[in-house]
C-alpha cells in the first residue's frame, strides 16, 4: 500500500483486499456472527440504484470506527455493511464482492461497468 500511495497507483481490493485497505487506513473489522454474508446474494444500494451481488465474507467493516479517508459508495440493503468504497483523493478501491467468481455471479453488465470506470477505459 505505501508504495502504491508514494506512486499513485490503482488499488482495486476485492474482498479480503478491501478489508485490507480498511485496515490500512486504521479501519476496524468485526465478524458477521451469522452466514448472511457467506456464499449468498443480496442487494446493495450505490447512489442511484441497486444491484444484486455475491458473498463470500464473514467480517465487515467497522461502521463506527471508520477511517476519515474512506469515502463508502455502496451499502448491503438488509444490513448497512459497507460493500464499495474509495479512499478520497486516491486512486484507491475497495469492493466485498467476487467480479471474477462464477458462482453466484450477478450483474455482469455492472461489474464491466465498474471495472471501465475504476480503470477510466473507454
Amino acid at each position: 500500500m505505501d508504495y502504491s500511495i508514494k506512486n499513485d497507483l490503482f488499488v482495486l481490493g476485492t474482498c479480503r483486499g478491501a478489508q485490507v485497505i480498511n485496515c490500512f487506513y486504521n479501519g476496524k473489522l468485526e465478524i458477521i456472527n451469522n452466514l448472511s454474508h457467506m456464499a449468498k446474494l443480496h442487494t446493495i444500494k450505490l447512489e442511484n440504484k441497486k444491484i444484486e451481488v455475491n458473498s463470500y465474507h464473514r467480517y465487515k467493516i467497522n461502521e463506527s470506527k471508520l477511517p476519515p479517508e474512506l469515502e463508502i459508495l455502496g451499502i448491503c440493503e438488509s444490513d448497512n455493511s459497507i460493500e464499495y468504497f474509495k479512499i478520497k483523493n486516491k486512486s484507491i478501491f475497495g469492493i466485498m464482492w467476487h467480479p471474477e467468481r462464477k458462482k453466484l455471479i450477478q450483474n455482469k453488465e455492472f461489474n464491466k461497468e465498474l471495472i471501465k470506470k475504476i480503470f477510466k477505459i473507454k
